[in-house]
C-alpha cells in the first residue's frame, strides 16, 4: 500500500455534505486534533460559518440553507450544525455547486486544489462563493484546517436527490433531449486549460479520476441508469445497452457541433473506439451485462479518491 494514501473509509462513515452527521464527524475530528495539537489554538479568537443555499430538502434545514459554524476561543473549539447568524468569517454559496469542492481530496497538493477551484469557478460562474472576513494568520492553525477538509472529503458523498441536482445544475433541457433523441451536449462544461491538461496527461492518472466524477455528467448518468452506476471499458463494437457514454471534446473539431470544453452524452450507444481529440468515458447500470467489464483500479487509486469515485469503481 502506498504510504502517501490513507486507509479506505468504510461506507458506514460516508456522510452527506453539511448534514448533521457530517457536522458531527467534523466536530469529532477537530476535537481530536485540538487535543493532539493544543498549540494550534493558542491565542486564536475566531469564528467562522458557512451557508449553502438550495440544499436538498431532506437534510431538514430551515429555508433549505445548510451549513455549519465553529468558534475558537480560550484554547477550545466548538462546532455546530446549521449556519450561524454572524461570524468573523462568513462564506456563502450554492450547495450543489460547491459539493465537488467538498469531496475533492487535496492531499497537500496545491495544483489539485487550484484546478478544482478553477473548474468550480467555471461551472459556477453565475453562482460564485462570497466570503466576508479573513482566515486568521496563525501558521499552526493552517494544517489543522487543511486536515479538516481532506478528512471530510474522504467521507463526503454526492447529493442522493438526483432530481434536485438536475434542477439546480440547470440540466432539465438536457434530460428532455436525452429522452427524445438519446443524446445531448453539455456546452462549456470544462475549461480549455483542463482540455490541454487532459491531453498532456494522455487522459489518464489523477486528471482522469477528476474527469469521471464531473458533476453535470454524473447527474445525467444517474438520471438514466439509477444510483451507483459503474465505469466500464468494453471492447469497441460491444452493444451499449444500459449505458451512458460521455465524450469530452479536448480539441477543435474533435466532435461535430461541439467546441472544446463540451461533453457529448449518448444513451445506449454502440461502443466505438475513442475518437481522436476526445476523452471517452462509459458508465453502465450496475446490474447490466456491460457492468461485467467494469474498470479495475489499483487500491491506492481508490484510496486517494472520495466515495463518489469509489462507488463508480464498485469499491
Amino acid at each position: 500500500m502506498s504510504t502517501s494514501t490513507k486507509p479506505p473509509i468504510p461506507e458506514s462513515e460516508w456522510v452527506e455534505f453539511a448534514s448533521r452527521e457530517w457536522c458531527e464527524e467534523a466536530n469529532r475530528y477537530l476535537q481530536d486534533q485540538a487535543a493532539l495539537h493544543p498549540d494550534a489554538l493558542d491565542g486564536v479568537e475566531w469564528s467562522v460559518t458557512e451557508r449553502w443555499q438550495n440544499a436538498p430538502p431532506h437534510l431538514g434545514f430551515e429555508d433549505n440553507v445548510a451549513g455549519f459554524w465553529f468558534t475558537i476561543s480560550g484554547g477550545k473549539i466548538e462546532v455546530g450544525a446549521g449556519p450561524a447568524a454572524e461570524a468573523d468569517t462568513e462564506i456563502d454559496g450554492d450547495y450543489n455547486a460547491i459539493l465537488p469542492i467538498g469531496w475533492t481530496i487535496y492531499n497537500g497538493d496545491a495544483e489539485i486544489q487550484a484546478r478544482a477551484q478553477r473548474e468550480y469557478g467555471h461551472l459556477s460562474r453565475d453562482k460564485p462563493v462570497k466570503m466576508k472576513g479573513q482566515f486568521p494568520s496563525h501558521p499552526p492553525l493552517l494544517p489543522f484546517l487543511g486536515g479538516l477538509h481532506d478528512h471530510m472529503a474522504r467521507r463526503t458523498i454526492n447529493n442522493p436527490d438526483i432530481d434536485h441536482r438536475i434542477e439546480h445544475y440547470g440540466l432539465r433541457s438536457n434530460v428532455e433531449e436525452l429522452a427524445d433523441r438519446g443524446r445531448t451536449v453539455l456546452a462549456s462544461a470544462f475549461t480549455s486549460k483542463m482540455a490541454d491538461e487532459l491531453q498532456a496527461a494522455g487522459g489518464c492518472g489523477r486528471l482522469w479520476d477528476e474527469a469521471v466524477v464531473h458533476q453535470w455528467v454524473l447527474a445525467l448518468v444517474e438520471q438514466e441508469l439509477g444510483r451507483r452506476p459503474l465505469l466500464v471499458w468494453p471492447e469497441p463494437g460491444s452493444a451499449g445497452d444500459s449505458s451512458v457514454t460521455a465524450l469530452w471534446a479536448l480539441a477543435d473539431d474533435a466532435l461535430t457541433n461541439a467546441n472544446v470544453g463540451s461533453i457529448a452524452i449518448a444513451v445506449n450507444a454502440p461502443v466505438a473506439a475513442e475518437p481522436a481529440g476526445t476523452l471517452q468515458v462509459i458508465y453502465a447500470r450496475g446490474n447490466s451485462m456491460l457492468s461485467e467489464q467494469r474498470i479495475e483500479v489499483e487500491q491506492d487509486q481508490a484510496e486517494r479518491n472520495p466515495p463518489v469515485f469509489r462507488s463508480l469503481c464498485g469499491r
